[in-house]
């Protein structure tokens, strides 16, 4: 999402109480709107405040996990194309007609994915898969050029600073790596796949670190992660939206947290306005002022 607009949709109560709610911010404070048709949290989704989409995600109890997409017009919840393969806490970015996902874990709660999906707005379709399988990751950019980062895999549990990257025909390792290795940051975040944000997360205790990622074609390094200003405090499980000069990141699992809104200018975090619930580990779409 962009920043100006932020949305929150879905998510957790502390606890385990999953939760249909909806919330919009317009830069200064939030308020509730029409809720999802499904309570859900662990949710891939992303677009803006006035056209969003949440798949997948977790439910309960009973506990099941759901392949519908949703889709939000600024008003209402609509039911868009099930996703191809079941997934939850993937990376993902996009719009709501050419967003993406990759990886995430499955319904059984232990298969850790790969693949790729990509959406047109109306369907689901696979596409190549990751070098690794990866789950509670972040994401930015579009279906033809895409980043995934701050990603858990098979072989490290609490993190990695490997970085991936899409070119639109395949996926592979990027040269230019986390400084601190860490998993669960912001998600939904991040409309380029040239530019991009990693804010909070956990390895194994919940970080406040940023770090930005730019990409030039005219030096020989081509792409690098630099600090960026610190978190007021740490977060992970944090719900994002905006671009890496004008982001959002709220919605945390982290005791105190919970409600907490930061913004950030490209070099330091300010508190904004307070989410009208505590949720963590919802989905973000939308920009900074109008979310």
């Amino acid at each position: 999402g962009t920043i100006p607009a932020g949305l929150i949709m879905g998510g957790i109560y502390p606890g385990t109480t999953y939760v249909a709610l909806t919330e919009e911010y317009n830069g200064t404070s939030w308020s509730e709107v029409n809720d999802l048709s499904q309570a859900r949290g662990y949710a891939n989704g992303s677009g803006t405040q006035t056209a969003a989409w949440l798949s997948g995600g977790r439910q309960g109890p009973p506990y099941s996990n759901p392949s519908q997409t949703e889709e939000y017009d600024g008003t209402n919840w609509a039911s868009g194309g099930a996703l191809s393969t079941n997934t939850r806490t993937g990376a993902f970015s996009g719009p709501q007609t050419a967003a993406w996902i990759l990886g995430g874990v499955g319904p059984d709660e232990t298969t850790i994915r790969s693949i790729s999906q990509f959406y047109d707005g109306t369907s689901w379709t696979n596409g190549p898969s990751n070098p690794t399988a990866i789950r509670s990751s972040s994401g930015s950019g579009t279906q033809t050029t895409a980043l995934v980062f701050g990603v858990q895999t098979p072989s490290a549990s609490n993190g990695a600073n490997t970085v991936f990257k899409y070119d639109g025909t395949s996926w592979a390792t990027s040269p230019a790596t986390l400084s601190t290795a860490r998993r669960s940051g912001r998600v939904g975040m991040g409309p380029s796949g040239t530019s991009a944000i990693m804010v909070g997360g956990r390895n194994p205790d919940a970080s406040s670190l940023t770090e930005e990622f730019n990409l030039s074609l005219n030096t020989i390094t081509g792409a690098a992660w630099a600090s960026g200003g610190a978190l007021p405090a740490v977060n992970n499980g944090l719900t994002g939206a905006g671009i890496q000069t004008a982001a959002l990141a709220f919605g945390s699992r982290t005791p105190g947290q919970d409600q907490a809104t930061n913004e950030y200018d490209g070099s330091s975090w300010t508190s904004g306005g307070s989410l009208g619930t505590p949720i963590g580990n919802g989905g973000g779409a939308g920009t900074q002022t109008t979310g």
